[in-house]
């Protein structure tokens, strides 16, 4: 559902509604004897509850597009998250093959470049993680106030 077919069926809601009361007063006029309160009463609380249901109906549209606005706006937070935690990493790497350039680190055992590499991989990839569940947890002013 969205806007305008909620404001179709309210539209036509109302229509029904006074073309019933139109199609009574044309009975009245014509002498027809039924008993009109009821008719009328019947109708009326018939147009409320329709009335009521899509006034619900456009409250739950207004929500989802509320919570669609939010999740659109949690998906951009972590993509500029990733890409944040992805230059940081490149940076890292160039500086470490820069720092590789210059000193001799022929005599450092490899096992000890694994573990810094994926020392900084790891590291950086929690840092990642505890931001994006940061941004998912918390209040939209205090994620407003974390960027």
């Amino acid at each position: 559902m969205n806007e305008e077919t909620n404001d179709f069926l309210k539209y036509n809601l109302d229509d029904a509604h006074n073309i019933f009361k139109s199609i009574l007063s044309e009975m009245k006029d014509n002498g027809i004897v039924i008993d009109y309160n009821e008719l009328e009463t019947e109708e009326m609380k018939c147009y409320q509850k329709v009335s009521e249901i899509l006034h619900e109906m456009n409250y739950y549209v207004s929500k989802s597009k509320d919570l669609e606005e939010s999740n659109l706006e949690t998906k951009d937070i972590e993509y500029k998250l990733y890409l944040k935690y992805l230059s940081l990493y490149i940076v890292s790497l160039a500086f470490i093959r820069l720092l590789y350039e210059i000193y001799d680190f022929s005599k450092i055992n490899e096992m000890i470049k694994y573990i810094v590499g994926m020392f900084l991989g790891s590291s950086y990839i929690f840092l990642l993680n505890k931001d994006i569940n940061d941004n998912r947890t918390n209040s939209k002013e205090k994620r407003q106030l974390i960027n």
